[in-house]
């Protein structure tokens, strides 16, 4: 069983309005689909996040020629060979990206050769998972009048669709507009729905903190990226400061990366992405150490545990540091939660990426206790308009129904690309 070809597939989308958030507009969507072909007609698919036409060339040049002819079974061995190759220039930022494509589509092989799927290599088989319950990501900046009208409004309809959560952007400039854009939404869903404000790296600390007290009253279940994904002890300030979860990590990359994020202090929740952050080999090891209990005097993790209030108060906050598992139960009542930091995967592009981040939550999160008020797991569900999302499998196995998103069951990741879709909206190299 050997590695025969490598084939990259740079796929656009031209959209009809674009969309924007804190640091730049999208008028298109560009997507990186890799192929990895055996000599046995067995093929596996993966897909680098960032700018597609830098991973295609990291891929097609620096990476395939020396790939080829190796056994695909050997993950540990090919990963740790991409990232020496590269330390010298590339250990985060878009090498790690084009490297997590590579890993991802060498485990599609390994699900399909074993008959089953990620998710059960990665739990031994423990168990089954059918469903996992996802949140909408929308609530981006268009260019129209009334903004904060058009955000509740679509805010309420993710909720008609049957989303329990909801994401939406902030940074778009003014602090009271923020502001005024995170009430209409909170006032258009209602108290029961969870809300999470997403600033992209957008804020200063000190902004940050303006923000985060002014919008505190409306229950917010995280603050996502408030600031610099390099600004370590800015974060900390933010998570020390403000009385809701801090989440980060999109920006960073690799096991190594996020010790660093981690021992510092700066999130309550960590949110890697499997498609730029060292694919599933080091999402497996991110998970172990989120979960770690780190020693006393040596890191410690800000523990909230968020009880439910009359609507339009704040929630009752528990804050201590963490000492052993034991205390944390008798503190907070959060029963056999291991730590009080938790994962959630980060999502954005195709179909691929969304697949993969289902088969991780299976295989690595199921069956661990939420720390708050959302479900745990729980996954990113972006709701732009994405022809990749669904359209790009012959059929898509990943349905929402009731609140939940199906796991595909199919070995490897669990679905079959439609070729004829990909060379329509494929990019002539």
């Amino acid at each position: 069983m050997k590695i025969i070809e490598i084939k990259t597939y740079h796929l656009r989308q031209l959209l009809d309005e674009p969309f924007g958030f804190s640091q730049w507009w999208y008028d298109q969507r560009n997507i990186l689909l890799v192929e990895i072909v055996l000599d046995s007609g067995i093929s596996g698919w993966g897909e680098a996040y960032g700018p597609a036409e830098v991973n295609q060339t990291i891929i097609e040049k620096f990476y395939k020629p020396h790939l080829m002819s190796r056994n695909p079974a050997n993950t540990d061995e090919i990963w740790q060979f991409m990232y020496n190759r590269g330390i010298d220039f590339g250990r985060k930022g878009v090498m790690v990206a084009a490297l997590s494509a590579l890993d991802i589509a060498l485990w599609d092989i390994k699900g399909k050769v074993a008959g089953k799927p990620v998710y059960q290599l990665l739990n031994k088989g423990r168990e089954t998972v059918k469903t996992v319950t996802p949140y909408a990501t929308g609530m981006y900046f268009v260019k129209r009048d009334n903004l904060s009208q058009h955000l509740a409004e679509e805010a309420a309809g993710y909720v008609d669709a049957g989303f329990s959560s909801v994401k939406m952007k902030v940074g778009i400039g003014d602090i009271a507009q923020d502001v005024a854009n995170v009430k209409a939404v909170r006032t258009a869903i209602g108290e029961n729905i969870g809300l999470m404000i997403d600033a992209n790296h957008y804020f200063s600390v000190d902004e940050a903190l303006e923000l985060g007290k002014q919008v505190e009253q409306y229950n917010i279940d995280w603050f996502e990226e408030p600031v610099s994904p390099d600004d370590y002890a800015g974060y900390r300030k933010v998570r020390e400061t403000l009385n809701m979860p801090i989440a980060g990590g999109e920006c960073e990359f690799t096991s190594i990366g996020f010790a660093d994020l981690l021992s510092n202090g700066c999130v309550d929740i960590a949110q890697p992405d499997p498609c730029a952050a060292g694919g599933i080999s080091e999402m497996i090891k991110i998970s172990q150490l989120v979960d770690q209990v780190p020693p006393e005097g040596k890191c410690r993790f800000k523990l909230r545990s968020y009880v439910a209030t009359e609507a339009g108060k704040n929630p009752k906050t528990v804050t201590s540091s963490f000492v052993t598992n034991s205390s944390v139960q008798k503190m907070t009542g959060l029963g056999d939660s291991e730590t009080t930091t938790q994962l959630v995967f980060h999502t954005w592009g195709s179909g691929v990426a969304l697949s993969v981040s289902l088969q991780l939550c299976a295989g690595l999160l199921n069956g661990k206790k939420s720390n708050g008020n959302l479900p745990y797991p729980i996954i990113e569900y972006d709701r732009t308009i994405n022809k990749f999302r669904e359209n790009i499998f012959i059929e898509n196995p990943v349905i929402f129904c009731n609140g939940k998103l199906t796991v595909p069951q199919a070995p490897g990741l669990g679905f079959e690309i439609n070729r004829e879709y990909l060379e329509k909206y494929r990019v002539d190299t």
